[in-house]
C-alpha cells in the first residue's frame, strides 16, 4: 500500500510513514511520535506501548482498546479522543488535555497525571488506582463505578462530578475542591479529606469509616445514611445545619485506619 506521513504540525517534519490503508491494529510500540498530528485517526486496537507522544494532537483520535503502557503523552490533545476498554497503565498524562474524552472500562492505573484535564470526560468504570492526579481537573466529569484506591488527588478539581458507587479508599484528597459532587453510594474509607470543601455534595449512603475529615466543609451536603464509624473531625469541620457526626460514628479523636497500616 502507498505510504502515509505523520508529521509535526510545528516543524512539518516527517516523524514516521505508516500504510495509509488503515492505522486500527497497527504496532508502534517505542515509536517517535512527538508533536505528530493524529487528529481523527483511527488507532483501535494499535499497540503504542512505551511511545513518545508527548505534546503529540489526538483530537477525536479513535484509540479504543489500544495498547499504550508507559506510553508518554504529557501535554498530548486528546479532546473528545476515544480511549474506551483502552491499556494506559503507567503512562504519563501530566498537562495531557482530555476534555471530553472517553475512558470507559479504560485501565490507567499507576499513571502520572498530574494538572491532567479530565473536563466532562467520561470515566465510568475506569481504573485509577495508585495514580497520580494531583491538581487534575475532574470537574463534571463522569466516574461512575470507577476505582481510585489509594490514588493521590490532593488539590484537585471535581466540582459537579458524578460519582455514584465510585471506590476511593485510601484516597489523597486534602484540598480538593468537590463542590455538589455525586458521591452517592461511594466508598472513601481511610480516605484524607483535610480541608476538602464539600458543600453541596451528595453523600447518601457513603462510607467514610476511618476517613479524615480535619477542615473539611460538608455546608449543606446530604449526609442522608453516611457511615462516619471511625472518621475524625476537628474544630475547623464544617457540618449541615443540626447536623450531628458523632450519631454516626465520626469523633474528634484520631483512629487507627486500616489504611494505614498497609
Amino acid at each position: 500500500p502507498s505510504m502515509i506521513d505523520i508529521r509535526s504540525p510545528i516543524t512539518l517534519e516527517v516523524l514516521l510513514q505508516v500504510p495509509n490503508d488503515s492505522l486500527a491494529g497497527i504496532d508502534l510500540r517505542d515509536a517517535t511520535l512527538e508533536e505528530a498530528d493524529l487528529e481523527n485517526c483511527d488507532l483501535q486496537n494499535a499497540n503504542l506501548t512505551g511511545a513518545n507522544l508527548t505534546g503529540a494532537f489526538l483530537n477525536r483520535a479513535n484509540l479504543s482498546a489500544a495498547k499504550l503502557i508507559g506510553a508518554n503523552l504529557a501535554t498530548a490533545c486528546l479532546f473528545a479522543a476515544d480511549l474506551s476498554t483502552a491499556t494506559l497503565t503507567d503512562a504519563n498524562l501530566t498537562r495531557t488535555l482530555l476534555i471530553r474524552a472517553n475512558l470507559e472500562n479504560a485501565n490507567l492505573t499507576s499513571v502520572v497525571a498530574q494538572y491532567a484535564n479530565f473536563r466532562n470526560a467520561n470515566l465510568s468504570h475506569v481504573k485509577l488506582n495508585f495514580a497520580n492526579l494531583i491538581r487534575c481537573n475532574l470537574g463534571g466529569a463522569t466516574l461512575i463505578e470507577g476505582q481510585f484506591n489509594r490514588a493521590v488527588l490532593m488539590g484537585c478539581g471535581m466540582i459537579q462530578a458524578n460519582a455514584t458507587g465510585a471506590k476511593f479508599d485510601g484516597v489523597e484528597l486534602a484540598g480538593a475542591d468537590l463542590r455538589a459532587t455525586n458521591f452517592e453510594g461511594a466508598s472513601l474509607r481511610g480516605a484524607d479529606l483535610t480541608r476538602a470543601e464539600l458543600s453541596l455534595a451528595n453523600l447518601t449512603g457513603a462510607d467514610l469509616s476511618n476517613a479524615i475529615l480535619r477542615g473539611a466543609d460538608f455546608t449543606e451536603a446530604i449526609l442522608e445514611d453516611v457511615d462516619l464509624t471511625g472518621a475524625e473531625y476537628d474544630s475547623t469541620t464544617l457540618w449541615p445545619p443540626d447536623f450531628r457526626p458523632s450519631d454516626y460514628g465520626a469523633s474528634t479523636e484520631p483512629s487507627r485506619a486500616w489504611w494505614k497500616l498497609w
